[in-house]
């Protein structure tokens, strides 16, 4: 077991926040886990609520558990591997699998596949059920992955995924369908995102939301015979990584992705406006049409800093199912298209610049 202990200098709003901010490596969901575990104390008292106020010359201790050992059978999923090393393992995950067990999914993850095929070397920062797991991806979600090995590629990537827009930050690049055409061919969703008070399972823009920030630029569009727009192919790229970010903010844009049954189900009936050679393709898609297509990030090395230089993209080969609906739709040039826009983010330092300068 590990012990922490702060005295508070100035005060703050929230304790898991402060925490995070003290505790490199940790994600503010795993301190909320502790923090609800009973493992901090205030003043010497066990404290059970991740949002208390802290005043100066409190004492804060936190009792970090050691990582308890693995209980997941390992099981024979095949992983489709991109790049791996001591430190971590890259992965193409297929749509259809869940990354790590919860309910209703206790078994066949893509964690259960990770520890048939790493043993015990993947990172026990985030508990038991997601060792390694640093990011995940919707079940219905395909693309690429980062795994972490040990405890200090963990933490390196979890700084990372936290920056944000810094020059350090990863470069997050998704590809995907959507119904109809955004008004503008690039641009900026910057819009909180909370879990629905009504189905838990869906999330909704709301003030009381976290920050969610989504950049799009559409690629192809597709039109009926009155010049209509009924579908397009996007390339986004999202700094921060909420929930279902993506299909919630494309639907808040009212080009909810084709295939998504929880933001697009109105949608469904628009299928028929397709070419009758095409609704067959769209009728029952394999999941949404969303897909991880490139993962930027800067590899562990002994010199512990952190150079934007020498950040390497990790792509995820898009699945052959939604190349040729891609293909179908908006001609066999658009994939070549949509690869040049992503080559274009590996070569510029200014990445902003790419995506609102097409």
């Amino acid at each position: 077991m590990q012990n922490f202990e702060f005295t508070i200098l100035i005060p703050h709003k929230r304790l898991d926040r402060f925490l995070v901010e003290q505790l490199e490596g940790y994600t503010r969901t795993r301190i909320k886990q502790l923090v609800k575990q009973g493992c901090v104390y205030v003043d010497e008292q066990q404290c059970l609520e991740p949002d208390k106020h802290l005043k100066p010359g409190m004492a804060v201790r936190i009792d970090i558990p050691s990582p308890q050992k693995m209980n997941i059978i390992p099981e024979d999923i095949a992983l489709d591997i991109i790049f791996e090393d001591d430190n971590m393992i890259i992965i193409n995950k297929p749509s259809g699998i869940v990354v790590h067990p919860a309910a209703g999914n206790w078994r066949g993850t893509i964690v259960h596949g990770l520890v048939k095929h790493c043993g015990d070397s993947l990172s026990g920062i985030n508990g038991v059920t997601k060792p390694g797991i640093v990011h995940r991806l919707d079940k219905n979600t395909s693309g690429v992955m980062v795994v972490a090995k040990n405890d200090k590629t963990h933490q390196w990537l979890v700084k990372q995924f936290s920056d944000k827009e810094s020059e350090i930050g990863c470069v997050k690049l998704y590809c995907c369908v959507v119904w109809h055409r955004p008004f503008a061919t690039y641009g900026t969703v910057n819009a909180p995102i909370a879990r629905c008070k009504i189905n838990p399972m869906k999330q909704v823009i709301a003030s009381r939301g976290k920050e969610a920030i989504t950049h799009y630029t559409c690629i192809d569009t597709c039109y009926n015979e009155h010049k209509q727009p009924l579908a397009s192919l996007m390339l986004v790229r999202i700094v921060t990584g909420r929930t279902h970010q993506i299909r919630v903010h494309m639907n808040h844009l009212g080009c909810s992705i084709i295939g998504d049954n929880i933001y697009g189900a109105h949608h469904a009936s628009k299928i028929n406006q397709f070419d009758k050679s095409l609704v067959n393709a769209f009728k029952k898609p394999k999941g949404q049409l969303l897909h991880a297509l490139a993962l930027g990030i800067i590899p562990v090395d002994d010199t512990h800093k952190m150079d934007a230089k020498k950040r390497i993209f990790y792509y995820a080969k898009i699945p052959k199912d939604m190349c040729h609906n891609i293909a179908l739709l908006f001609g066999y040039d658009s994939v070549e298209k949509l690869i040049h826009y992503v080559k274009t983010y590996e070569m510029t330092k200014d990445i902003q610049e790419v995506i609102t300068h097409t």
